[in-house]
């Protein structure tokens, strides 16, 4: 799907000035040469405005909604006109954007779409902007922005925010714009920092332009998602980027990927994604935190999810995935083993520690997620091998212990 940038905002086009290319101008005075003082009756200015922007004098330019009926006027297409606009602005004192021709609804634009909707200024007008403290997420953002806006590199503002007060300016910028590869404006201390905070990195594009292109978007590449199995992985790498997070809990095993946002909708949404890519993710709300979250759990899981490189624009989290995954590789049962596995570790554990045991006692012995014991136990349970109940009163966790006919299973 191609789409056309300037007809995202057609509800602007009042409010839209814009600069045309040569070719076009010379076009439009040869057809209207004759009928300036006319056509300037009709626009409500001046012969001599509308002729100084014919010539492109300093300070004159068209409205889009001007260069509209004059194009239609010289018999020349819209299209003719969307194709010849080489800079736009909204209002008068905004600054100057190159704005793409066409905008491809494609991965690499989704990607950039689920980031910013996850990190990215949505409630400011001004521009674009996002902080990160991760290197390659920043490279992806500002290669993202000259890609898909068009955007001069010497129009971005970086700043680099340091939690520390001893360091020479000039020399983390010569640093920072290697790492970047772009100018840097400013290097600071954070405010009220402290010793585990990082680094932050500050990219602004102050177009007001580019921000209203997001804003028409953002709602047609979610929708495009809900339809594509290949945008919504991309959209979901995007976010991940953002607001994604590994978990790894070292007293009850658990490994898994989180999304937590206060953005109730949101989070909800990444969850349909999930499940559309053929996933089970969960979905609640964390009181002790305030936000919204949907997890990802359990080795198959996460294998998928490294697979499609979720964290693709995310160096530090794509390294802490693969170090879990790693984790789960040296522990993992193999395949048709799992009961025998199991059975025995049980029997260890009754013999040392008593008869009964719950799966919370069982997570900690075989330093196991507590959800990947409780579905193995509830398979024992089906065939038998293991009993479990309630053993004290309704409330109380359930637990387990080996049925004859697990010890004969183990002993054949």
């Amino acid at each position: 799907m191609i789409i056309t940038a300037i007809s995202l905002l057609e509800e602007e086009y009042p409010k839209l000035r814009v600069k045309i290319t040569k070719e076009l101008r010379k076009r439009l005075f040869l057809h209207l040469d004759n009928l300036t003082g006319d056509l300037a009756r009709s626009l409500k200015i001046s012969k001599v405005s509308l002729r100084r922007k014919f010539f492109n004098r300093e300070g004159y330019s068209f409205k889009l909604c001007e260069l509209l009926f004059l194009a239609k006027k010289a018999e020349i297409s819209e299209n003719e006109v969307f194709s010849s606009i080489t800079d736009t602005k909204i209002g008068d004192n905004a600054f100057w954007a190159n704005l793409p021709t066409k905008i491809s609804v494609d991965e690499e634009v989704t990607e950039g779409i689920g980031y910013y909707v996850g990190d990215g200024r949505l409630k400011t007008n001004g521009g674009l902007s996002t902080t990160n403290t991760d290197v390659k997420t920043i490279k992806f953002f500002l290669k993202w922005l000259k890609k898909y806006f068009d955007v001069d590199v010497k129009n971005v503002m970086i700043n680099i925010y340091l939690p520390r007060l001893d360091f020479n300016v000039n020399s983390e910028k010569k640093k920072w714009s290697k790492l970047l590869e772009a100018n840097i404006n400013s290097v600071k201390s954070k405010y009220d920092y402290k010793d585990y905070h990082k680094i932050l990195i500050e990219v602004c594009y102050f177009r007001k332009i580019a921000k209203l292109i997001l804003d028409k978007l953002v709602p047609i590449i979610k929708e495009k998602c809900l339809a594509n199995k290949s945008l919504a992985k991309a959209y979901i790498r995007g976010i991940m980027a953002a607001e994604g997070s590994v978990k790894h809990d070292e007293k009850s095993h658990q490994k898994a990927i989180h999304l937590k946002m206060k953005n109730k909708s949101e989070v909800e949404y990444v969850f349909k994604l999930l499940q559309l890519i053929g996933l089970t993710p969960s979905f609640l709300f964390s009181k002790q935190d305030n936000e919204w979250l949907t997890t990802i759990s359990g080795c198959d899981e996460l294998e998928k999810l490294d697979e499609m490189d979720i964290f693709k624009s995310n160096g530090e989290r794509r390294r802490k995935l693969k170090e879990i995954l790693s984790d789960y590789q040296h522990r993992q049962v193999k395949k048709g083993q799992v009961k025998e596995f199991y059975l025995t570790k049980l029997l260890e554990f009754e013999r040392k520690h008593g008869k009964y045991y719950t799966a919370e006692e069982l997570s900690r012995y075989l330093k196991r997620s507590k959800s990947r014991i409780l579905n193995v136990l509830r398979e024992l349970r089906e065939s038998k091998l293991v009993i479990g109940e309630r053993i004290i009163k309704i409330g109380k966790p359930f637990k387990f212990a080996l049925t004859e006919k697990g010890k004969e299973f183990i002993s054949k």
